[in-house]
């Protein structure tokens, strides 16, 4: 990441390679994020880019702004991941999946779900009162099981911080008390570290180490990638108690101070929950898969704002806000994490889309972006070559398309080819769009339907309106829904 300039205006660059052909071409689109940027406030043409590979001078030969929302939905499956850290399943997080399962989640979707413990692959099918269940019984376990584990963790600190308590404060226990109590200090400040890091990245921090494991299955995918993270829990009171043990510490033996501060300084650190939450290394694995990031917090934190909570909630909920809106996503607190996730139905995932040609060499990228006198820029600056063999690897295989296509007074003939057919089923399942637009630019026939595929080509034909005539533009689009990927054909007929 690079981040130079002034921080006036803060500017997000996301590359994430993507091959189409154009002619014999191979052409590579950019994503292209702004923060805090009204998107079509200002048209943005090609040549305000200058874009450099590995220090050569690319052209840009088309930029496309793009507006996306979950509540529009998408011809492609889109792939949506829920992460949850929570206190408690409650009667707040079924209403969450609830909702999400039957008013958000659509067929072909992707669903990927992920508790403390583990991550789950969801199977999106049409029974949503099962899905429901399905995901219930798999959180539900997974937090009770996580909720004992973490009360033993912090019963064994509480543990440690009570034996030095009865060490420093009771005389009875010994003659020689000063050398007792600096003994059980020096043990504390060597063990005591030790089991709370453990603890703090155990049950203080989201699993973020997972994170990338997720993204990894999402490699070379076209569909859209929505991930919410669902955040109802505070920092524990363990952190205070700690630091009010320090704070006795540093009060009974100011005279060993120097002895004990390393020491001191060390558990200190620990004790900084969000300086220790890894920032740079999660919105990195989103910007490189192009992730949409977004947060809700709510429960324990529903009715506060950020200034009002403690220095470890409002510190990390400001880290995962800054990620959520570096990514084109939102960070919402709520009393009522459904209204949240409402919010993000509706929230705009707005980026520009460049693009330019494949030099056709095979070699890790340097890549550098210049827009204007935009200074504050922050992108993925390097591409190693196995992403480069894997991305053409993956398009080396044709995907859907229309080809055959004919017109004989109003009835259309096409045929589609090269879609994939699910393994056990051998079946296809193809999405056809079609829509007819006069020149004029009225849309004045609209039909969507979807197919099943028992061959490796399947052909189609059509009748039109009778009641339209003159020159019109023909779209037809093919979606995969096995492979998710998407092809469009156009065409300028005379009715």
């Amino acid at each position: 990441m690079n981040t130079t300039g002034p921080r006036i205006c803060l500017l997000i660059v996301f590359l994430f390679i993507h091959f189409g052909l154009v002619g014999e071409e191979i052409k590579l689109v950019l994503p292209i994020r702004v923060i805090n940027k009204i998107h079509g406030a200002e048209k943005v043409n090609p040549q305000d880019f200058k874009l450099f590979i590995n220090g050569s001078s690319r052209e840009v030969v088309d930029v496309v702004e793009k507006v996306l929302k979950i509540k529009d939905g998408s011809d492609l499956g889109r792939s949506f991941v829920l992460s949850f850290y929570i206190s408690e399943y409650d009667s707040q997080v079924f209403d969450l999946i609830s909702y999400f399962t039957h008013q958000v989640l659509s067929p072909g979707d992707r669903l990927m779900v992920l508790s403390p413990l583990k991550s789950y692959s969801i199977k999106v099918i049409p029974n949503k009162v099962k899905l429901v269940m399905d995901i219930e019984k798999r959180l539900k376990t997974d937090y009770a099981f996580f909720k004992k584990n973490e009360f033993a963790a912090e019963r064994k600190l509480m543990n440690l911080i009570n034996r030095l308590k009865t060490t420093m404060t009771d005389r009875s226990r010994s003659s020689n008390f000063e050398v007792q109590r600096y003994k059980a200090i020096n043990m504390f400040l060597y063990e005591y570290p030790q089991e709370f890091k453990i603890y703090r990245n155990l049950y203080l921090l989201p699993h973020v180490g997972k994170y990338n494991q997720i993204l990894k299955t999402f490699k070379n995918q076209d569909s859209e990638i929505w991930w919410i993270h669902f955040h109802q829990r505070q920092a524990s009171n363990l952190v205070s108690i700690t630091k009010n043990m320090v704070n006795q510490i540093n009060n009974y033996f100011r005279e060993y101070v120097s002895t004990f501060s390393r020491m001191i300084s060390r558990l200190e650190d620990l004790l900084n929950i969000s300086e220790a939450f890894p920032t740079d290394r999660l919105l990195k694995d989103m910007v490189d898969h192009n992730v949409c990031y977004n947060t809700v917090f709510f429960g324990g934190l529903k009715s506060i704002q950020p200034e009002t909570l403690s220095q470890e909630s409002s510190g990390l909920i400001k880290l995962l806000g800054d990620i959520s809106r570096s990514c084109g996503g939102r960070s919402i607190i709520n009393i009522d994490p459904v209204n949240g996730l409402k919010v993000i139905e509706n929230h705009p995932n707005a980026y520009y889309a460049l693009a330019y040609t494949f030099n056709g060499l095979v070699e890790s990228k340097t890549i550098k972006v210049q827009w204007g006198n935009k200074k504050d820029l922050v992108y993925k600056t390097h591409f190693d070559i196995e992403e480069i063999k894997q991305l053409i690897h993956y398009h080396q295989h044709e995907k859907i398309k229309v080809e055959g296509f004919l017109i004989q007074g109003r009835q259309i003939r096409f045929c589609i080819k090269n879609f994939e057919r699910e393994m056990k089923t051998k079946v296809g399942i193809i999405k056809v769009g079609i829509v007819l637009q006069h020149q004029s630019g009225k849309k004045v026939y609209e039909n969507t339907k979807t197919l099943r595929a028992l061959k490796d080509k399947i052909s189609l034909s059509l009748n039109l309106p009778d009641e339209n005539e003159g020159d019109f533009n023909l779209k037809i689009t093919v979606t995969d829904m096995v492979a998710n990927r998407q092809a469009v054909f156009e065409h300028l007929i005379l009715l």
